[in-house]
């Protein structure tokens, strides 16, 4: 981490000081609490988390947080599976308190100086922080033991084990097996001082072959690959029939919402090109047209964006495309009303 012994034991007994305070962020179901840190704690953090990435200190099992894992590579494990059991723990990490994440670490048989520095990192508020770049890696170590658990015990009754973060996702052919383990896992949360979301376990904790299977909301139900499920797909296509539309009428005043719009549409074409199966083909070929409508309006005006990238945004080099062709745009439509207003004169 490149600090001494010294300095990093003062940096994990004063890890509290190096937070700002606490605000709450909307994930689109739900306000968060979300811990950011300050810059340069956050720099000290970034490296303990490269560290605990290069030695893999989490299970197989676990896919969340973990590089050259996704909830993709999760949802491939249960690829064409009859049955699907999925179980999310309630409120995950304001429920992991420190005493907890000590007796974990100590069952690890991490050293008792090692534990206690862990735990002053990875807890903060008697919590695990959500917004620290070491979050992930405290709730796959926290639950390698689980995890080591439930992969023992779905490989001896031939089921499929994964888990992303606090979702945890079984699949196979018998029912009373995953059953049985899924009271297993409710039954190990409520010894961790951990709930079941209810809610998730009605609306989808048992899946079979009669209708779509998702896992981490992407669709299993063929064998040969993972796939965009249909709520998802009929989202992204709806967006890029939007976006379309705006692009064709943009304006001064509209840049900057269009390319607000072409950065969701996009974010949707990275997760879709993530699946076997979707519509990434169709949400880039609609990306392309509402570009090529913003860019023949800008040729218009007689405007242009450097490379053609209208939609461009980067704080860190202080550059705004669609501001800039908002204002530069302004500027000529006075211009121009001006010289007309002149010339009636």
């Amino acid at each position: 981490m490149g600090l001494s012994i010294n300095a990093f034991w003062f940096f994990a007994r004063n890890i509290d000081n190096a937070y700002k305070p606490r605000r709450m962020r909307w994930d689109g179901k739900k306000h968060r609490p979300i811990d950011p840190l300050k810059p340069m704690a956050k720099k000290v953090l970034r490296r303990l988390h490269r560290f605990l990435q290069r030695n893999r200190l989490c299970h197989p099992a676990a896919h969340g947080g973990i590089k050259g894992r996704s909830c993709f590579t999760s949802a491939r494990v249960h690829l064409g599976a009859r049955n699907v059991w999925t179980r999310d723990a309630k409120d995950c990490y304001p429920s992991i308190a420190p005493e907890a994440m000590q007796k974990e670490l100590q069952a690890l048989s991490f050293r008792n100086d090692t534990s206690k520095a862990l735990v002053l990192l990875f807890t903060y508020r008697g919590a695990v922080p959500q917004g620290s770049p070491i979050s992930g890696d405290a709730l796959n170590i926290f639950f390698w033991r689980l995890d080591q658990l439930l992969a023992s015990m779905a490989g001896s009754l031939k089921l499929g084990y994964s888990r992303s973060a606090d979702d945890f996702v079984f699949s196979g052919d018998d029912r009373d097996a995953g059953d049985q383990i899924t009271a297993c896992l409710e039954n190990e949360l409520l010894n961790r001082g951990m709930k079941i979301n209810r809610k998730k376990k009605e609306e989808s904790g048992h899946q079979t072959a009669s209708d779509e299977r998702l896992v981490h909301s992407i669709a299993v139900s063929r064998r040969r690959g993972t796939g965009v499920c249909r709520l998802h797909a009929r989202e992204a296509l709806e967006l890029c029939r939007i976006f379309v539309a705006a692009s064709r009428s943009v304006s001064a005043n509209s840049i900057q919402s269009v390319a607000s719009k072409r950065a969701t549409i996009q974010g949707w074409l990275n997760y879709c090109r993530q699946a076997d199966f979707g519509p990434a083909k169709t949400v880039r070929q609609q990306l392309e047209a509402g570009d090529r409508h913003v860019l023949r309006k800008l040729q218009s005006m007689d405007l242009s964006a450097k490379g053609n990238k209208w939609w461009y945004v980067n704080s860190t080099q202080g550059r705004d495309e669609p501001r800039r062709l908002s204002a530069t745009w302004r500027a000529k439509q006075a211009k121009k009303s001006a010289d007309l207003a002149g010339s009636n004169a």
